[in-house]
């Protein structure tokens, strides 16, 4: 069933409103295309880091710690690439049974 809202705004309100939802959809396809639109969106800090690869900030510091994982320090902030994370991910894929039953 749809709904039908109406409401009484301004031309400027209207365009300010659907330049927000455009927005809001273009970075969601970015996001899921991995693509980035400024070269300083790749870099991301610790807390952003740690939700992308679902771990904790202390785990993520000890993994670059032990240098499990890349980083940039610049100004001793730790810095990761969105990139690496992403393919750091792909890389440490374990193959089922099953994908392994279908290769033969």
């Amino acid at each position: 069933m749809k709904r039908i809202i109406t409401t009484e705004m301004s031309d400027d309100d209207f365009k300010m409103l659907l330049k927000e939802c455009v927005d809001e959809a273009v970075q969601n396809i970015q996001v899921q295309n991995n693509v980035v639109k400024d070269p300083l969106d790749d870099f991301i800090g610790l807390e952003k880091a740690a939700q992308i690869l679902n771990i904790s900030e202390h785990t993520l510091k000890t993994k670059t710690h032990r240098k499990e994982i890349s980083y940039y320090k610049p100004d001793k902030k730790l810095l990761f690439s969105r990139k690496y994370l992403l393919k750091y991910i792909h890389e440490s894929k374990r193959t089922s049974n099953k994908e392994i039953d279908e290769e033969d």
